[in-house]
């Protein structure tokens, strides 16, 4: 029985020995094809959070809300970072959300910002809610904060139409 045992554990798959020649070329190469995509969709999902992060950054410390309350404030790097895409019926969607800290001039953490864009076809949404130190929750929207007029980036409704002739 125990030889059987070892002739059984010869024929499993672990440990992987990759063979030379043809096999082993191609083994490689598939490995090596694979590691080189994950490494490129790293990157863009790294320099996806980068984008978003600079832009909250720009509204937190811009906001007159944010300096009425809290003085002067800088952004420090995400304590929390989440990327995700979603397909569904050809529509692909993707969000970023990162939890953001928010420093004082004397660099000390005073509140934090939980950021979520959300990117689709039609537009991009970008939510940015402070969690201030009394417990409230200050919402920033995409343009009031800037000083822009409308409060909005859409002036109205967006209707979806369709011209059919029927004859």
């Amino acid at each position: 029985m125990d030889g059987l045992a070892a002739v059984a554990a010869e024929d499993q798959p672990f440990p992987l020995q990759v063979p030379g020649g043809l096999l082993g070329g191609l083994m490689g190469g598939l490995a090596n094809a694979a590691i080189s995509g994950l490494a490129q969709q790293l990157e863009k999902t790294a320099a996806e959070s980068r984008n978003v992060s600079q832009l909250a950054a720009a509204r937190v410390e811009n906001s007159q809300r944010i300096k009425q309350r809290l003085g002067q404030v800088s952004v420090g790097l995400p304590l929390s970072q989440s990327v995700s895409s979603q397909n569904i019926n050809g529509r692909v969607s993707k969000t970023v959300s990162l939890l953001l800290p928010l420093y004082n001039a004397a660099r000390v953490p005073v509140a934090q910002a939980q950021v979520t864009q959300v990117e689709g076809q039609a537009q991009s949404i970008c939510r940015i809610a402070v969690r201030m130190p009394e417990g409230d929750t200050v919402v920033l929207d995409d343009d009031a904060d800037l000083g822009r007029p409308g409060g909005s980036r859409h002036s109205g409704d967006i209707i979806d139409a369709e011209f059919r002739d029927l004859k």
